[in-house]
């Protein structure tokens, strides 16, 4: 956790657009029909698997830059500050 709380710690330092959506789950009966939506609960392990995926493409993006290699990007537009 230690490795974590060190990526989450400089990831809030850069103050990231947090979109904490929360995910539904839909839930079915044995017959394959829908039953119910409900809310998923979001646990640190799905956030400590985000940043880490997130950590592997910025490391993944500056290799490749460093080794001149062509590459697409996907840039946003910054958000405004109040949002």
């Amino acid at each position: 956790m230690g490795a974590w709380r060190a990526l989450d710690a400089a990831r809030q330092r850069r103050e990231p657009l947090d979109l904490d959506l929360p995910e539904k789950r839909i839930e079915l009966d044995a017959d394959g029909r829908v039953v119910g939506v409900r809310r998923r609960e979001r646990l640190d392990a799905h956030r400590v698997v985000e940043d880490f995926m997130i950590a592997a493409n910025v490391s993944a993006a500056k290799a490749l830059e460093q080794a001149a290699f062509p590459c697409v990007y996907r840039i946003h537009e910054a958000p405004p500050r109040e949002r």
